[in-house]
């Protein structure tokens, strides 16, 4: 391991020799060249992953925010994560015990991130196994970004189950936009963290590029100090935050060829999530693998129509690794694997005056396994998972219809049926447990739909209403739940929905450079796996977490009444809340960006025989989300633009929350406030060096995790100061 780091730390100080060499020969050609969009140029973006034609952020459905490549490479952003947390209104980054990163939008968190689909080139790379985004978002490589797109809302009519809330689709970078070379290379001193990354860009003609891209990081961690309390019944002494082994890599292709496009992704990476058990002697570790390919074909058929065809097939890995308390074997590893292969084509016609029609269908299939993986070696157990197959079909439609200059409308419908296969039951049941080798599913079918309007009241005014729909089908790690004998659970479980109705205002003024945006919404979510109704069983019956005693799920402990496991459908229930974004460019050298967000589960007090476990007794506040968050950045530029200095600042107001805590019977979250910085000189055209600072007045507050987690885990170490250094070479 030391030699491995030695080698990354050689590379780093040899290349970076070599840059600054190459940066003093050409220091006399420095230009002034603006790290971010104008305003202007933002205006001129299009959306394309919210629906089936490229439309301009103002015409699209629902609250959509796109991110640059230059707004990433300037922030104090280190993962995906982070980036996310800074930017994004409305979304609250935490901690899951076993995933990694907790991505949380308007107040809805789940205890992995399968309820918002992450893209990577407008292909869907969640599993339907039970880790939702399998590209771990806190993973340190983000070179080959071009943009992100991000929207809050159901789009369930693009990008069918896991859509039920929002999006993030990582666009990459194409050859003929970053043509050359690109090297990165960034150094962490608090956990000893070695990153290089890598990329190459070049065209060969119109339409004809490629962009490839190498990225490998390795970290040693670092043990946390703060246990937030929990000491008392384990230690986390040897708890290694922010440690990445092997080292984890990310390599992926971008190609275009006239109407051909592959985009190939392939990652490996393990680390730790600094979360003990206690039937192990050290913190978890986890391990993700991915390779995607998605080939794509889009031809011109007559002036007015065009197809287009998307073969995307792609292979996971996903594991825990922790070293056991069983003296026959030192390392115990439970895992499973998934192929998910898809077929999609979409027609679309503008032969209509003022309609752009599209309509579409896929067919694809889903394979999971227990105990095996595809990119490494096999695990020596099958995990909380059944072996299962099951089979995808989906038929789609949408008619953006543009009545006038001012007024667009879209229409759209998607019918999805999900044919699923007998589960098959793992060996490793015990024989009182498995009462048969398979467990029947029926086959299970939904729709939504979609209605929306834009009216450009002036080129600087635009008002927007929506109403979307969104599902997601439940992962098989519920049924697994179900099977090994829970309590009142269900024998088949429905698709998850939630409705949305929107209200987004949107206003402009390019000639002061400033941008605002206020969105409100209304959700309402059926067939919640987050919701219990009150049972007859006089036990309680144990959560997610497998700790028995299921304590009350509202601010006053012991209410007297017990409600059926988590894995079935409850009743409806819903939330409220808004957002303002503003952007002001006050002059090419500053920068302003602020939002603040507001969201609240909508009382249900009525409804006394419910439970909504993300949310106190009365459904009043939200237990694992926090009701006002503020963002902030600001971002100066001097010396001819070689200078930029960028702060963000967030803050998250106070939980008052349940806990499952030994001897304890509520946990308050307070406030929490963080600001990092990131300071970048760029010494040539070619060569920029930059400090990160992160949680730099040391906060020693954690995020909030999914509801029955205690603060301390998967967040130790969220407490420290952290420093990077870096340099970027870009031809």
């Amino acid at each position: 391991m030391k030699r491995q780091f030695s080698f990354i730390i050689g590379l780093i100080v040899g290349f970076s020799i070599h840059f600054l060499y190459a940066s003093i020969c050409s220091a006399s050609n420095i230009v002034v060249e603006l790290a971010q969009l104008s305003i202007e140029d933002l205006m001129q973006v299009t959306v394309s992953s919210v629906g089936f034609f490229d439309l301009p952020p103002e015409q699209a459905p629902g609250s959509i925010q796109i991110l640059t490549t230059q707004q990433i490479e300037d922030s104090p952003a280190i993962g995906l994560a982070d980036v996310l947390d800074l930017y994004v209104s409305g979304i609250h980054v935490g901690n899951s015990n076993k995933n990694g990163a907790s991505y949380a939008v308007r107040g809805m968190r789940m205890p992995d991130n399968s309820t918002t689909v992450f893209m990577f080139d407008g292909q869907n790379i969640n599993t339907g196994a039970g880790l939702g985004g399998n590209m771990n978002l806190d993973l340190p490589l983000l070179g080959d970004i071009s943009q992100l797109e991000v929207i809050k809302g159901p789009c369930a009519l693009v990008h069918g189950s896991g859509a039920m809330n929002g999006f993030v689709n990582i666009i990459p970078k194409n050859g003929s936009e970053n043509s050359g070379y690109y090297y990165h290379m960034q150094y962490g001193f608090k956990e000893n963290l070695a990153k290089l990354e890598n990329g190459y860009g070049f065209s060969y003609g119109h339409d004809k590029d490629v962009f490839l891209y190498l990225g490998t990081v390795y970290a040693e961690g670092f043990d946390s100090q703060e246990t937030y309390g929990f000491n008392n019944s384990t230690q986390h002494s040897d708890a290694d935050h922010c440690r990445f082994f092997d080292p984890s890599i990310r390599l992926s292709l971008n190609w275009r060829h006239n109407d051909f496009h592959l985009t190939t992704l392939f990652q490996k990476d393990r680390g730790s999530n600094n979360v003990k058990y206690t039937d192990s002697k050290n913190p978890l570790e986890y391990y993700h693998g991915m390779f995607l390919a998605s080939l794509s074909w889009e031809s011109q058929i007559t002036p007015y129509e065009e197809f287009e065809w998307h073969i995307p097939i792609s292979f996971y890995d996903f594991g825990l690794i922790y070293p056991s308390l069983n003296n026959s074997r030192k390392i115990s590893e439970e895992g499973a694997s998934e192929c998910h292969i898809e077929n999609r084509f979409v027609f679309k016609t503008h032969r209509i005056p003022k309609h752009s029609i599209a309509i579409g269908g896929l067919i694809g299939s889903r394979h999971i396994r227990a105990g095996d993986y595809y990119l490494n070696q096999n695990t020596v157990s099958e995990g909380s998972l059944l072996d299962s197959d099951w089979e995808e079909f989906g038929f789609f439609s949408e008619d953006v219809f543009h009545l006038s200059q001012k007024w667009h409308f879209s229409f759209g419908f998607r019918y999805d049926i999900l044919d699923n296969k007998d589960f098959k039951i793992p060996e490793f049941f015990n024989e009182n447990q498995k009462q048969t080798d398979t467990y029947e599913q029926e086959s299970k079918d939904v729709s939504t739909t979609r209605i929306a309007a834009s009216y450009n009241m002036t080129p600087q005014n635009t008002f927007k209403l929506s109403f979307q729909e969104g599902y997601h089908n439940p992962n098989p790690v519920y049924y697994y739940e179900i099977f090994y004998g829970r309590n009142n659970s269900q024998k088949d479980l429905k698709p998850e929905l939630m409705s949305s109705l929107e209200f987004s205002y949107q206003h402009s003024k390019p000639e002061l450079g400033l941008q605002l945006g206020v969105n409100l919404f209304l959700n309402s979510y059926e067939n919640s796996l987050l919701v219990k109704t009150e049972a007859d069983d006089p036990a309680p019956s144990e959560l997610l977490s497998g700790k028995s005693n299921s304590p009350d799920n509202g601010n006053q402990p012991g209410d007297g009444k017990n409600f059926n496991d988590i894995f079935s459908n409850g009743p409806s229930f819903a939330s409220m809340g808004g957002e303002i974004d503003l952007d002001w460019q006050i002059n090419s050298q500053i920068d302003i960006f602020f939002s603040y967000a507001y969201t609240r589960p909508k009382d249900v007090e009525e409804e006394e025989n419910i439970r909504v476990l993300i949310a106190n007794g009365n459904c009043s506040q939200w237990l694992s989300y926090p009701t006002h968050i503020f963002k902030g950045a600001i971002r100066q530029k001097a010396f001819n633009d070689r200078l930029s200095v960028n702060v963000h600042g967030t803050y998250s107001s106070a939980i008052d929350a349940r806990t499952t805590a030994p001897n304890k019977s509520s946990q308050y979250y307070p406030p929490g406030v963080n600001v990092h910085a990131s300071l970048s000189i760029k010494f040539s055209d070619q060569l920029t060096f930059q400090v990160i600072g992160r949680n730099i007045f040391d906060n020693d507050h954690p995020p909030v995790g999914f509801y029955y987690l205690e603060p301390w885990d998967g967040n130790l170490g969220e407490d420290s100061p952290l420093v990077y250094i870096g340099l970027t070479w870009k031809e």
